[in-house]
């Protein structure tokens, strides 16, 4: 048997010592050729002295490692890469980019210029805006930003401040200025105030009711102080007192009328007549009051389809101008409730505020209790005969009849809040402090004599969900060209306009 013996000798090389792309050389020991930006014995190390960043780029030196920070349109590891100049997107305000490797051009849009579509025209400069208005560039167009009273492309229209007769609410013979942006009232002899809204005989009585020893004195005081938070209140507790002692008549005339407060109102999705179908009637602490369905109406709307669009809508109106000015809050209130009992002051309600949706989904339920000998309730066809409120009988109808007898005795007349009977009289303002002290010492009913003041046997409820939404469509009347028009426009819009809906 022969044997063989082979012996291979392999090259240093063999085992592929060189790293990073090096070229390898040698047997029994190996040398690299390094490739640009590496070095060491076997290229392992990269290095920035040979500057391996190609087209332009610059090479940061990391010690043990370099990194390439390359110029615009370049990437890679070391540059090596050239992108489209059109890459960067060169080309501003919606310019069009076209090139190659080696150049770019911009087509801009109309109302632009510049090489990169930097610039945007003036399109001001040959615009004259009227009445102090200033011009606003934008691109490939303007518009005139008008002072307050003016308005028009070129702000060239004086708004008539006069046009909605704001001084001749009351009186007629009054004479309207209009000014730049505001109107001014000069009022014939009988009446005075900003807007002739007060007769003479009124600002004496006011100075009466403030005078040293009246029962508003104490308004002097806190107005010389700026106190408007503490006159405010004072003044609402007591213009009940002052309006409730007038004809029912001047008070509807002195507070909003149909026209005031609707623009329009639908019932499943028909347009209403609202002077027919809402009475309008005056509460000495709510002011005027629109009822829908009303106890005196022969003709009752029922519901026949669920849903928001087949109940009542309706687009109410405020005029903040006419606000008070200690007033914190606009709006309305909504009170809901069975057609023949009476609404009160502290009945439950929902308010309805300007710039929004008030939408209000309604059940009703009515609860039926029984009479002796299974329990007390009073029946609201007559029974109880001695009670001041219209309508059917209510335990809060009841509680207040007692009350404005029980403040008789100590005051010798009744609350002008509420209601009474005809041959009562009413208390004046300086009977105030005296309703003041009885409501502080009489709050429980069932102590005062000979008040009793059962639940009714049937009540109707009415449970109801509430959701508000801020307006989502801008109004027809708000669509103009001129954005400052249209801007006071729907500022105004969502100020003083109350959307509502009720629906089950």
């Amino acid at each position: 048997m022969r044997i063989y013996l082979l012996f291979i000798e392999l090259s240093a090389c063999y085992s592929a010592p060189c790293k990073n792309g090096a070229q390898c050389s040698g047997f029994d020991s190996f040398t690299c050729q390094c490739a640009n930006g590496f070095e060491g014995r076997d290229c392992g190390i990269k290095s920035c002295p040979s500057n391996p960043c190609l087209n332009g780029g610059t090479c940061s030196d990391l010690g043990s490692s370099f990194v390439c920070i390359c110029p615009m349109l370049t990437s890679g590891t070391l540059c090596e890469e050239r992108l489209p100049t059109c890459s960067s997107n060169p080309c501003q305000y919606g310019g069009t980019c076209t090139g190659d490797l080696d150049s770019y051009q911009c087509r801009c849009r109309s109302g632009i210029t510049g090489i990169n579509c930097e610039t945007n025209i003036d399109d001001c400069a040959s615009v004259v805006c009227q009445n102090g208005g200033s011009c606003v560039d934008e691109i490939e167009q303007y518009y005139c930003k008008c002072m307050v009273g003016f308005l028009g492309s070129f702000c060239e229209t004086d708004i008539d401040e006069c046009a909605s007769t704001p001084c001749n609410n009351r009186d007629s013979g009054a004479t309207c200025l209009d000014l730049a942006g505001r109107f001014k009232c000069v009022c014939a002899m009988n009446y005075t105030g900003n807007t002739c809204t007060f007769d003479p005989g009124s600002v004496a009585a006011a100075a009466e009711l403030i005078a040293p020893g009246a029962p508003l004195e104490k308004i002097s005081e806190l107005s010389k102080s700026n106190n408007t938070v503490g006159t405010g209140a004072l003044l609402a507790d007591a213009v009940p007192f002052l309006a409730a002692n007038m004809a029912e008549e001047m008070r509807k005339n002195m507070s909003w009328g149909y026209a005031d407060a609707f623009q329009w109102v639908t019932y499943e999705e028909n347009e209403l007549n609202i002077p027919e179908k809402f009475v309008m009637w005056n509460d000495p602490l709510l002011g005027n009051c629109f009822t829908f369905n009303h106890m005196n109406k022969t003709e009752r709307f029922t519901l026949h389809r669920i849903g928001a669009k087949y109940g009542i809508r309706a687009r109410l109106k405020l005029n903040l101008r006419e606000y008070v000015s200690w007033s914190t809050t606009a709006g309305y209130r909504i009170f809901i409730h069975d057609p023949n009992e009476a609404v009160f002051m502290e009945s439950i309600s929902f308010e309805a505020s300007p710039g929004y949706l008030t939408s209000i989904a309604v059940k009703k339920s009515i609860v039926k209790r029984l009479k002796n000998p299974y329990g007390e309730c009073t029946m609201s066809d007559g029974e109880n005969t001695d009670y001041f409120f219209e309508g059917v009988y209510t335990k809060e109808g009841c509680i207040r009849t007692c009350y404005q007898k029980e403040l008789k005795k100590q005051c010798g007349c009744m609350d002008p809040r509420y209601k009474t009977s005809s041959d009562d009289q009413l208390c004046g303002i300086d009977k105030r402090t005296c309703i003041e002290e009885f409501n502080a010492k009489n709050s429980d009913y069932q102590k005062w004599s000979g008040c009793v003041c059962n639940t009714p046997c049937s009540i109707t409820n009415f449970d109801a969900s509430l959701c508000r939404t801020s307006f989502r469509n801008q109004p027809s009347e708000c669509n103009n060209t001129n954005s400052t028009v249209a801007d006071k426009c729907l500022e105004n819009y969502e100020k003083e306009t109350v959307m509502m809906e009720v629906y089950f």
